[in-house]
């Protein structure tokens, strides 16, 4: 498939305590599939071969690799003397592909510094024009900076997380907490843990990026 067509890419990052299983459901052969460094192995685990595996390659494992070159799967090294995360570059090598949807799975593991840095990193203004969406788990966590239409199922968890300082003017419809044009600060909690009250829900804002989580039941 050229690369040209594959407007979808996935990004396997390697979070140790990372459920990846169902991020299969959002992947075809138009897909651009990344292994980020040691996060290829989850790729693989779930049969598939990456087009790309990119990083410093502290991580990845020599046999997993041999196996990949065997079936000329391209590497990209970077040094690790570095001023971005395998996950950036990862990033805007999807980007420089042509891809306008990015999704990022294997966030999750004990370097909390890694998962904070990821997800604040894709309020970047470079991402602007970039559909972003993580999934991990049960969850699937969506970057905003408009509107936003979920699908799940009655009583989903949804919570609204302001990146990136203060996010103005949020209206949400179909949640048990309802928002009518509010604002969240950069450190306010009221966003957590509220309710889908239908099978769809909608959330608007007027300036500011938004972390919307939504947690299937």
């Amino acid at each position: 498939m050229d690369r040209k067509q594959m407007k979808k890419a996935v990004i396997f990052l390697n979070g140790d305590k990372s459920d990846v299983s169902r991020v299969k459901n959002n992947i075809d052969d138009k897909t651009f599939i990344i292994g980020c460094d040691g996060g290829t192995k989850y790729a693989v685990d779930l049969g598939l071969i990456p087009h790309v595996v990119l990083g410093d390659m502290d991580s990845l494992s020599p046999g997993l690799k041999k196996e990949l070159m065997k079936k000329n799967v391209k590497f990209v090294s970077y040094s690790t003397k570095k001023d971005n995360t395998d996950a950036e570059l990862a990033l805007f090598y999807a980007i420089k592909q042509g891809c306008k949807e990015i999704i990022l799975t294997g966030i999750l593991g004990t370097r909390i510094d890694h998962m904070l840095a990821t997800i604040h990193m894709l309020a970047n203004p470079k991402f602007k024009n970039i559909k972003l969406r993580i999934i991990e788990g049960n969850q699937d966590m969506y970057i905003i900076k408009s509107k936003i239409k979920l699908t799940g199922k009655k009583g989903d968890t949804i919570s609204l997380i302001p990146l990136n300082g203060n996010v103005t003017g949020i209206t949400t419809k179909n949640l048990a907490y309802a928002l009518q044009g509010q604002a969240l600060r950069g450190y306010d909690t009221l966003g957590v843990n509220n309710m889908m009250l239908k099978s769809t829900a909608e959330i608007t804002l007027k300036k500011g990026t938004l972390l919307v989580v939504h947690e299937h039941k």
